[in-house]
């Protein structure tokens, strides 16, 4: 999502995303439950629909979060977007 904002907002057993920009932001949260540290994960969708496209979550070998797919979207961790971000202009 270049042009907007999420939240990730953990939860006990889930994540909501949140877009910061709704006036109710937290009626409208996409839910997300994973399932396992190495299993699936699913999603309740509204505001943010992505039918057909479910959330993952890569990790190193190291067992390091390396990125997460979400909506078509390819999120990465802070310093990873970065060093890309300084690598491309």
């Amino acid at each position: 999502m270049l042009w907007g904002m999420l939240d990730f907002v953990p939860k006990r057993y889930y994540v909501l995303i949140v877009d910061p920009s709704m006036v109710v932001a937290f009626t409208d949260a996409t839910k997300i439950a994973v399932h396992g540290r190495k299993q699936r994960m699913t999603q309740h969708t509204t505001v943010l629909a992505s039918y057909g496209q479910s959330p993952r979550l890569l990790r190193s070998t190291q067992d390091q979060l390396k990125e997460l797919w979400f909506s078509g979207t390819k999120f990465l961790p802070e310093r990873k977007f970065a060093s890309d971000l300084q690598r491309k202009v």
